[in-house]
C-alpha cells in the first residue's frame, strides 16, 4: 500500500487509529508523485483525487486500473457517496 504526503497525512491525522504502517510506502507530494515507485510497487488498482488523477491519467492507467473522485463534491454530496 502507498499513499502520497505520508509525513503530512500522519501529522493530520495524528489522532485516528490505526496509523499508516512503516509499511506503507510514501510516493511524495500528490501534485507531483514519485511515478517510478508506483510502478515498481506494482499496484492492483489506483485510486486518487480526480483533480490530481486527471494530471496524471494518462501514465496511471498504464500502471493500473484508476478510480478518481472528487474530495470536494458539489450541492453538499457526501466524499464518502462519491467514492
Amino acid at each position: 500500500m502507498a499513499v502520497s504526503g505520508k509525513a503530512a497525512y500522519t501529522r493530520a491525522y495524528a489522532t485516528i487509529s490505526p496509523a499508516l504502517g512503516a509499511v506503507v510506502v510514501d510516493l511524495g507530494l500528490a501534485a507531483n508523485p514519485n511515478l517510478e515507485r508506483m510502478l515498481a510497487l506494482q499496484p492492483d488498482l489506483i485510486v486518487g483525487n480526480a483533480r490530481t488523477v486527471q494530471k496524471y491519467h494518462a501514465v496511471l492507467r498504464t500502471i493500473a486500473p484508476v478510480l478518481a473522485f472528487e474530495v470536494y463534491p458539489a450541492e453538499g454530496g457526501s466524499q464518502f457517496d462519491n467514492m
